[in-house]
């Protein structure tokens, strides 16, 4: 008996120490379209789509030297992604992925309300698997 026991605890460390080799969390809300975004503001996510990369452009229509990572879900419409993670979105660019976060809408560049800034829906990720 004291075998059996020693065996299941075993096994049981084993299952608990291979874990979720991805780093997504199970049990999140999954989205993939757009249009359902605005029911999970201010919530942890998983989105669905694929992440792509483009240059920066300010208001003057200046291209600037750095990119932006968005992800784009159906029809086009994309989400802002910054990272709050060790995943780095730009490992996965053009590839379709799942993001977990926490969903956000209102200025994109920047948490102050006072300074100018894009707005929309913007995902602070933590994880990204394929």
């Amino acid at each position: 008996m004291k075998i059996l026991a020693s065996l299941c605890c075993v096994i049981l460390i084993i299952a608990c120490a291979s874990g979720n080799k991805t780093g997504i969390k199970t049990g999140l809300p999954m989205v993939s379209k757009y249009d359902s975004l605005k029911s999970y503001k201010g919530m942890e996510i998983l989105a669905a789509g694929k992440i792509v990369e483009e240059k920066f452009v300010n208001k003057g229509g200046k291209e600037l030297d750095f990119t932006e990572l968005w992800l784009e879900m159906d029809e086009g419409h994309r989400i802002m992604l910054r990272q709050r993670g060790k995943d780095k979105a730009k490992d996965y660019v053009g590839k379709e992925v799942k993001v977990q976060g926490t969903l956000f809408y209102g200025n994109i560049d920047s948490d102050d309300p006072k300074a100018q800034s894009r707005v929309g829906y913007r995902l602070d990720y933590t994880a990204i698997s394929l």
